[in-house]
């Protein structure tokens, strides 16, 4: 078992194992004598070669790094155990702080079925933005394949829809069907306040809910896609659905959905304009 370095890099007196592992996150190999000349360039540490050896030496032993012709480089097996458990520290944080918390910029996560997806989107969207603040007017935009949602639970979809634009948020839709029933959808969400797109040629590959400050992007198995398009490719009419044999379908079939949620700025604000540039 790799034991990760306890100590974080940015206290204020670092260790001489520290400071060699830090040398080597932005190379590739380094020798002992490449490795002393970086840390004396770069670091008001005054370790001495001797210092220096006898981190590596013991790092290598402990498997944090490891030693090949051209030098040495950081494990693998070591990086991806640190990576794990910082996986393991935002998901304690989302747990007991909450989303929304400073620590959760980047997070990843996998759900067995669609019922669990849902029940953490609208999870999400309570505790992590004002969404019902009516002294604020915000927007929010999903990207979607088809809105399957509405299939299952219209009546839900549709008082969630009009619970937003009473609380001066407007949502917008991008669906990337343009089938009868998309179009179906699309009547019955903008009676409710939506505005919604069919035919956009967004959300094919993945689908999105883009927010004021963090995105939620979906990625279906494919499975459950065919499923979905096998539904909506056949239904000529809203005549021709049948929600509990789809319903059905997919309560018996084995698939996962992983999402990933951004709250980096920049991320989040490429995405809302490209978004929007669809509305224009």
């Amino acid at each position: 078992m790799v034991k990760p370095i306890s100590k974080e890099f940015n206290t204020m007196k670092k260790t001489a194992k520290e400071i060699v592992i830090e040398s080597l996150l932005t190379e590739e190999y380094l020798d002992i004598s490449s490795l002393n000349k970086k840390i004396k360039e770069n670091c008001s540490s005054t370790l001495g070669y001797h210092s220096v050896y006898k981190a590596v030496k013991q790092l290598v032993e402990d498997n944090v790094i490891v030693k090949c012709q051209e030098g040495y480089l950081l494990s693998d097996e070591w990086v991806m155990e640190n990576l794990s458990f910082l996986e393991k520290l935002k998901e304690h944080i989302n747990e007991t702080k909450g989303l929304n918390h400073e620590a959760c910029d980047f997070s990843v996560f996998e759900f067995e079925n669609i019922k669990k997806l849902n029940d953490f989107l609208r999870k999400v969207e309570k505790e992590h933005m004002p969404v019902f603040n009516k002294d604020k007017k915000s927007t929010i935009i999903r990207v979607v394949h088809h809105c399957y949602n509405y299939l299952l639970q219209p009546a839900l979809e549709l008082a969630h829809a009009r619970k937003l634009k009473d609380h001066n948020i407007d949502l917008k839709i991008l669906c990337h069907g343009d089938t009868p029933l998309d179009k179906w959808t699309k009547d019955a969400m903008e009676k409710f306040g939506a505005v919604m797109k069919t035919g956009s040629n967004a959300g094919g590959i993945t689908s999105k809910i883009i927010y004021e400050d963090f995105v939620v992007e979906i990625f279906f198995d494919k499975k459950f896609l065919e499923i979905l398009n096998d539904v909506y490719s056949k239904a000529e009419s809203v005549n021709d659905l049948d929600p509990s044999s789809l319903f059905e379908k997919l309560i018996n079939t084995n698939y996962k959905v992983n999402v990933i949620l951004y709250k980096n700025k920049d991320i989040v604000k490429n995405l809302r304009d490209r978004a929007k540039g669809f509305f224009e």
